[in-house]
């Protein structure tokens, strides 16, 4: 979990905040809570993640985690916010969102000589937070991985052109699940584009808009009084598997799509 949590200040935020309506933090801040209540709840101690953290596991250390981010910067700079956002909660002001995702952990798995490069919902951004701190600081002489869990949900956001030429092999193995909430991602753009930097890409779905389900209307008010807003289900969410014998490292890793939704990354062009 992100060392940002750790800190008093910001779980003392999480059980106070009630965004007001419209509020681009209300899931993510409700999303938290429950996770952090979940552990909790467990009694489990989370490995809190920061840059250059690693954590080996599995039979004779068969696997090793690293978090390559978020920096000791971007840690920093996000805590320094919080008495801000207390402020503002307070006032019924709405929060910036400009601290999104500036404190997710990517990470590098490195498994039976294979290095898979997991981008969370790291971003590239202006003043070189993000995706090029961790080209220029983290990821050091490491070579390049074989797998890449697209940033972001594959929006051009989270692309950084450093990653692609100095962090992954050729043609490298990817897969991305979508966001369905405001703006979808990844657009039609976004998939071309990843499919001009590789061959192997794959999605567990398209972006899906689920509709507001109607009712009568006596039962439309007591629904909107209770802040509960009801959608159509999911139809096919998808998966994907990638699996490759463990002394094959460098051949091809074997795909398998599971459900309707999933589906390789073509250029609309091809």
């Amino acid at each position: 979990m992100p060392l940002v949590l750790n800190n008093d200040e910001f779980l003392g935020f999480l059980e106070l905040a009630h965004p007001v309506e419209g509020e681009s933090f209300k899931s993510g801040i409700s999303e938290l809570r429950d996770v952090l209540r979940a552990v909790k709840s467990r009694g489990d101690a989370p490995r809190w993640c920061e840059a250059e953290r690693r954590i080996s596991g599995g039979p004779a250390d068969i696997y090793e985690f690293e978090a390559l981010s978020p920096s000791d910067k971007q840690i920093s700079v996000f805590l320094s916010a919080i008495p801000d956002w207390v402020e503002k909660q307070a006032a019924g002001a709405r929060l910036s969102g400009s601290y999104r995702n500036d404190t997710s952990v990517a990470s590098v798995i490195s498994l039976s000589g294979a290095m898979l490069l997991m981008g969370a919902d790291l971003e590239n951004k202006s003043g070189g937070k993000g995706w090029p701190e961790v080209h220029e600081g983290s990821w050091k002489s490491r070579g390049q991985a074989e797998f890449f869990k697209l940033p972001h949900h594959g929006s051009a956001t989270g692309h950084y052109g450093p990653v692609w030429n100095d962090m992954l092999i050729d043609d490298v193995f990817s897969a991305l699940a979508p966001f369905n909430k405001g703006k979808k991602l990844p657009s039609s753009a976004d998939l071309n584009r990843i499919a001009n930097l590789t061959s192997n890409a794959y999605a567990t779905s398209l972006p899906e808009s689920r509709k507001k389900l109607k009712r009568p209307a006596l039962v439309e008010s007591i629904i909107h009084q209770k802040g509960v807003e009801l959608l159509a289900e999911w139809t096919d969410l998808g998966q994907l598997r990638f699996r490759r014998p463990k002394a094959a490292v460098g051949q091809a890793w074997e795909v398998e799509l599971f459900g309707s939704a999933p589906f390789k990354i073509e250029s609309a062009a091809a």
